[in-house]
């Protein structure tokens, strides 16, 4: 095969991977009365680096429904099991455990709050459609979850640090003076939690299960080696994220934007 010829292959290759989109779903683990967020910092290399994220994954063809992709991604990286009454259970595994509850609602505790659509920016190849849930739970598990569980530490999918409970302010704090990493999704929903006084509930019947698809519909200037875009997020919002190695370090919020 000519060079041409494997550049075009590569080329076709990356395209179709921007074009495949798997679902996925994360819980916001949110304990009361505190209104503290459970977080996990992604490693510095592979998806995401350096994140702050919720706990979460892709669903896998196991998965009944994407609630209890959520909840099942949650226990096998922390070991809070978010059923309609939380516990930590660190030594089994997931399924035997969920099997032996026998919950009849086991996800009527959930609240949604949105799923988003990874671009297709060219910052990263992986795309997901996020479905986003808030599980409360009591702030007793700020203290007895510290840290990933020991299947997470041991398969590099997180370090021993990686765990950490911070209020919706403090995270956007954190993000706005480079302390952290977030990605538009937590950006917003921290955002939201803020304005409506930390209220989940209020949150979910605002955003209820809203699609944010977002579109890159401007590059604008930027400094050496950073990269600056303009996302429509619908209803009148934008986002203006500017990213450094790939990574958002700033992101700026528009609301009542005209149509063009």
């Amino acid at each position: 095969m000519s060079a041409a010829k494997k550049l075009d292959t590569k080329k076709k290759e990356e395209k179709d991977m921007n074009n495949l989109v798997r679902s996925s779903a994360s819980l916001l683990v949110y304990a009361k009365p505190t209104n503290q967020v459970l977080f996990l910092k992604r490693p510095g290399k592979g998806s995401f680096p350096a994140s702050h994220v919720f706990p979460g994954g892709a669903l896998d063809a196991k998965d009944p429904c994407l609630e209890y992709c959520a909840i099942r991604e949650t226990h096998e990286e922390t070991g809070l099991l978010c059923c309609d009454k939380p516990f930590v259970e660190k030594k089994e595994l997931f399924e035997p455990v969920w099997k032996k509850l026998g919950l009849t609602k086991p996800y009527a505790h959930l609240l949604p709050v949105s799923n988003w659509t990874t671009p297709p920016t060219g910052v990263t190849n992986k795309r997901f459609i996020n479905h986003l849930y808030i599980c409360p739970v009591s702030s007793t598990f700020v203290h007895d979850v510290q840290m990933p569980s020991e299947a997470a530490i041991k398969s590099g999918e997180f370090n021993k640090g990686a765990l950490e409970w911070l209020g919706p302010k403090e995270a956007l704090d954190k993000f706005e003076t480079g302390e952290i990493v977030l990605y538009p999704p937590q950006y917003y929903l921290l955002k939201a939690l803020v304005e409506n006084n930390c209220e989940e509930k209020k949150v979910s019947e605002i955003l209820g299960m809203r699609k944010f698809e977002p579109v890159v519909i401007e590059s604008l200037p930027a400094p050496e080696g950073h990269k600056k875009l303009v996302m429509d997020w619908g209803m009148g919002e934008r986002g203006i994220i500017t990213f450094k190695k790939g990574v958002p370090i700033k992101i700026e919020h528009l609301r009542d934007v005209p149509k063009l």
